[in-house]
């Protein structure tokens, strides 16, 4: 896990631990002294709000989800509990931070892959019922020849309905 300590009053960084300069991208030295805002690793002015909202009526943050930018820019789904701490006698807060974009590109391409297999689904009921349909198109035609007589007009045109239809039916399976 993700720790980091910040002023309650400015959010400046007075401690991060290695986890956490692995996550935002930054050695501890660059971040000491400075807020989220000023490294550009919080850009939503809310999600920070929200913290503080929270901390300032419970003492205390569950769970809260939000955006980490590293200093590449890359965005990080993550988990943040926060409370209050005494630290260096300044009021702080101890923020915990679990990185879950892995855990969430996977759950994307699961609902991905569940969508895909719908429309799969889907498309092999279309198919087959197509494919019926086809069967009844050529046995009617197949009928039809069987009554026709020698009129080559009329056998050219089932012949034409009994070949395109079998090649459409081959199309399907």
């Amino acid at each position: 896990n993700s720790i980091a300590i910040t002023r309650y009053d400015d959010g400046r960084y007075l401690s991060v631990n290695p986890a956490f300069e692995t996550l935002s991208g930054y050695k501890a030295e660059e971040m000491i002294g400075k807020n989220a805002f000023e490294l550009g690793i919080v850009k939503d002015v809310n999600d920070n709000s929200k913290i503080v909202h929270e901390l300032n009526k419970k003492g205390k943050l569950e769970i809260i989800k939000s955006i980490l930018y590293s200093k590449k820019g890359e965005a990080h789904t993550v988990l943040i509990s926060s409370a209050m701490i005494l630290f260096e006698n300044e009021s702080c807060i101890l923020s915990t931070l679990v990185d879950i974009t892995g855990l969430e590109r996977a759950e994307q391409h699961f609902r991905q892959a569940q969508k895909m297999d719908v429309v799969g689904q889907l498309a092999g009921g279309v198919a087959h019922d197509f494919n019926n349909m086809l069967s009844g198109i050529l046995g009617f035609a197949e009928l039809l020849k069987m009554k026709l007589t020698d009129d080559v007009s009329l056998n050219k045109y089932v012949d034409k309905i009994i070949e395109t239809a079998s090649r459409s039916s081959e199309l399907t399976k």
